[in-house]
């Protein structure tokens, strides 16, 4: 049977279209987070009992490329160091541009009234500003959106980016306790980040615990930080299963079957058995690279002037929370999405062309992957 990947033309694929679709995906799920302050009308939240949101869904698949991708990139790499450098500058370039336009420009514009530019100005703490952005964590700033239905919020999109570099460094570590010399130790990794959030979604989600599987065992540093723990576990799988589909994509078959099955409990997980996360991380991501890697579906050039899904995804929301601001309720909720998607797609070029674009040519090899949430 013909294997999932091809091995000649694998470079012929779908990714950058895939990648500018989830960014999407998640603007559009944020416009009802921002135009309500809340998730009862977000689409996939009610047709997934409450499960996930369209921006999570989205999110999820992000990992899944990216742990595909990383790996694809650490073979590629010659060193730790030239691995590192690939993902430092395919990273914080983009971040720390959009971190300070969020601090001089769509903060400023975004400030509550009374509050003056100069007041402004005098209240940001600059060190923590700074400190935040090389954590690659959303900046935090004073009087800015406050009358909002979602207050407060300079960035809501930046959240999922540190975890993503934390998964970047879980692909060298695995390196050096030898998990890539055999396939099989890459695949017990997998099952057992799968068992963890089996068990986790059970007691977390369904029963009503307080806390994750085998928390009680972990220092009392990381039971402080219980939601950060839980959010790492739950991304982790997507990620792990990216790098599970690389490691074995000679091996995986291409089968319509396969995806009309991986369809079915999709759908049944979805509606019925409530644990769809974990399985878009299996079945979900083998639609995905069937897709990706789907010959009749020539999409191979969608990026031919530029990679716009990272940019995409870290200005949608700032852009989202000023129009939110000036246009208030009389747009709609779908209003909202399309004005900003406006703005937003010339924020993305900029960021491309003027920022990401340069940085990543200081690789002496060809650009590195783009980071999948990063493509939240």
């Amino acid at each position: 049977m013909e294997a999932l990947y091809p091995s000649e033309n694998g470079y012929q694929n779908n990714f950058d279209f895939s990648r500018v679709v989830l960014a999407t995906i998640v603007v559009f799920c944020h416009s009802y987070v921002i135009y309500d302050g809340s998730l009862l009308r977000e689409p996939l939240w009610r047709l997934s009992n409450h499960q996930l949101t369209l921006g999570t869904f989205a999110i999820n698949f992000f990992f899944v490329i990216s742990g595909f991708l990383i790996s694809q990139s650490w073979d590629r790499s010659r060193s730790f160091n030239s691995y590192f450098k690939k993902r430092a500058l395919r990273i914080y370039p983009g971040f720390i541009f959009v971190c300070l336009a969020c601090a001089f420009l769509f903060a400023p514009l975004g400030r509550t009234a009374p509050t003056t530019i100069a007041e402004y100005w005098s209240s940001i703490d600059f060190k923590h500003l700074a400190l935040r952005t090389l954590t690659l964590r959303e900046p935090i700033l004073p009087e800015t959106y406050k009358t909002l239905p979602y207050p407060g919020s300079i960035n809501g999109s930046l959240w999922s980016i540190s975890y993503e570099f934390i998964c970047y460094i879980l692909i060298p570590v695995c390196a050096l306790l030898g998990i890539f010399q055999q396939r099989g130790r890459v695949l017990l990794i997998f099952l057992v980040v799968l068992l963890i959030n089996i068990v986790d979604y059970k007691a977390y989600h369904l029963g009503g615990a307080n806390t994750p599987f085998g928390f009680s065992l972990l220092p009392q540093f990381i039971q402080a930080h219980s939601n950060k723990w839980l959010t790492l576990t739950h991304l982790l799988l997507p990620f792990v299963g990216g790098m599970c589909f690389y490691t074995y994509r000679q091996y995986v078959p291409r089968s319509i079957y396969l995806v009309a099955l991986s369809a079915v409990v999709l759908v049944l997980t979805l509606r019925w058995f409530n644990f769809f996360e974990v399985a878009q991380s299996v079945f979900g991501a083998y639609v995905l690279f069937y897709f990706v890697f789907n010959e009749k579906v020539r999409l191979h050039h969608f990026a031919k002037y530029g990679d716009f899904s990272y940019g995409i995804y870290l200005y949608g929301w700032p852009v989202q929370q000023l129009v939110m601001l000036y246009a208030g309720h009389r747009i709609g909720v779908h209003g909202l999405f399309l004005v900003s998607m406006v703005i937003v797609m010339p924020c993305a070029a900029i960021s491309w062309f003027l920022i990401e674009k340069p940085f990543l040519r200081l690789n002496a090899k060809p650009a590195a992957p783009s980071p999948a949430l990063v493509a939240h």
